[in-house]
């Protein structure tokens, strides 16, 4: 399989009562909606990586919810159903990808990859993942 093929101007935030939860803040490089990010030691928002040597970098924060360049105001969902912006399967799990901040199935992670978890495709849904970021830092043997 391969990265979801997300479309950012589909990417839709869910809503409070859904139990969505937001962040704002500054993307300190260029950012797509859609793609996953962690916070940096500026408090920052960066493009989250699972195949980097570093395990800062597959800390989730959330998905960003705007385009943006470095520089720019960033809206982020850290919690909670959203549209995904590409089909999704429910009950199927999604993992940060080893490309930056892109998801995507959890058969896709391969040796080396920190497992780090999006959240799980929305019940009744090819277009919604319930968002539960949860960086375990384990690297896949």
């Amino acid at each position: 399989m391969a990265d979801l093929s997300i479309t950012a101007a589909s990417v839709l935030p869910g809503t409070e009562s859904e139990g969505a939860q937001f962040e704002h803040g500054i993307a300190a490089v260029a950012v797509t909606a859609g793609q996953v990010v962690y916070k940096d030691n500026n408090s920052q928002y960066r493009l989250a990586d699972n195949n980097d040597t570093s395990e800062t970098l597959s800390v989730i924060a959330g998905v960003a919810l705007n385009n943006c360049a470095a520089g720019q105001p960033l809206r982020v969902q850290t919690a909670g159903p959203y549209t995904v912006g590409a089909t999704v399967a429910a009950g199927s799990v999604y993992v940060l990808s080893a490309t930056p901040g892109g998801i995507a199935p959890v058969a896709d992670l391969a040796t080396g990859n920190r497992t780090s978890i999006i959240g799980v495709g929305a019940n009744g849904s090819t277009t919604r993942v319930v968002l539960r970021p949860w960086s375990t830092r384990a690297v896949r043997p």
